[in-house]
């Protein structure tokens, strides 16, 4: 069972989240820092949008954004906790 301060994202729903809005808006929501936010798509493989990404898309140019690419190491329907309160990265 999952406690009722987590949160239950497939890799694909978290690729959406991250590709919707600025990452340190997507992590404010969740209540964590960017920099656990960028690491934990970097671990789960979700390709986040790049350097000046958003800057571009204000300033009305037209920006693709990739789709979400199956990682051959990890199964598509793979789910993964967030911890809204606090979350510790550890190596």
């Amino acid at each position: 069972m999952i406690p009722k301060d987590h949160l239950k994202l497939t890799r694909e729903e978290l690729h959406d989240l991250v590709w919707a809005k600025p990452m340190t808006q997507v992590a404010k929501d969740f209540q964590i820092s960017d920099r656990a936010l960028a690491k934990i798509c970097a671990r789960k493989q979700v390709p986040v949008p790049p350097r000046g990404y958003w800057a571009k898309k204000s300033a009305g140019k037209n920006v693709p954004k990739p789709s979400e690419t199956r990682s051959p190491l990890l199964p598509s329907n793979l789910y993964f906790i967030i911890a809204l309160l606090m979350i510790q990265l550890r190596n």
